[in-house]
């Protein structure tokens, strides 16, 4: 019977332990989810200001074009 009890009272613990850590995970990663976003909504803006510059000459928007394939991303 003490047996029992005390390895409910370590399961307890352990399991205490595990929802802190998992509590922990949880606020880390909505953190780096919202800075992922700020992250993306800057490089937008950047491709965007981009963007108006290259309009300004047709060479400058045709070499946009072609390196914007390989560096902008998800921008649009």
């Amino acid at each position: 019977m003490e047996e029992n009890l005390r390895q409910q009272a370590e399961l307890l613990r352990r399991n205490n332990e595990k929802r802190e850590t998992i509590n922990r995970l949880r606020l880390k990663l909505e953190q780096v989810k919202s800075e992922n976003k700020i992250l993306q909504l800057q490089k937008c803006l950047y491709c965007s200001k981009v963007g108006v510059k290259r309009n300004h000459s047709q060479n400058s928007r045709s070499t946009g074009l072609f390196l914007g394939k390989f560096f902008n991303g998800g921008c649009l």
